[in-house]
């Protein structure tokens, strides 16, 4: 039986030593990448451009996972995703968003589904207008408020 979070342990690993060709390895050559804005990415190559994208846009981010629960073959992670924006940064359209300079900590979910010593299907959820508010894209609902 495989370990699923000593997966995405390897995963998150592979992350922030911006180790394109292990964070691929942790997926499925079928896995599928389902991110934010309607975007599916495929396979090890769909995890290379994700980790590219990222890396790219805000090449000094973090991931700190906040929380983690494992139930069998799935592992659900809360977490923060922070960094600056000095890259260009890929929109869901494909448009490049150009750097802003701008600092940001954007809160996110992800949900692993693991089989044998890979990612299988992997789902990120996060608030878009959270960080593009933090990008300087936005205005700040509270602020526009009063």
């Amino acid at each position: 039986m495989s370990d699923p979070k000593a997966v995405t342990d390897r995963c998150l690993q592979a992350w922030g030593a911006r180790d394109a060709e292990a964070f691929a390895d942790c997926y499925a050559e079928d896995a599928t990448i389902v991110v934010p804005g309607g975007v599916e990415l495929r396979g090890r190559d769909g995890a290379r451009q994700f980790l590219a994208i990222w890396a790219e846009g805000i090449p000094d981010n973090e991931l700190t996972v906040t929380h983690e629960y494992v139930c069998g073959s799935v592992v659900i992670q809360q977490a923060v995703f922070s960094g600056t924006h000095t890259g260009g940064l890929m929109a869901p359209s494909g448009q490049v968003i150009p750097a802003t300079g701008r600092s940001l900590s954007v809160p996110y979910a992800d949900v692993f589904e693991v089989e044998g010593d890979r990612i299988t299907s992997d789902r990120l959820y996060f608030d878009q207008v959270e960080l593009l508010t933090q990008l300087g894209l936005m205005p700040d609902a509270a602020a526009a408020a009063s």
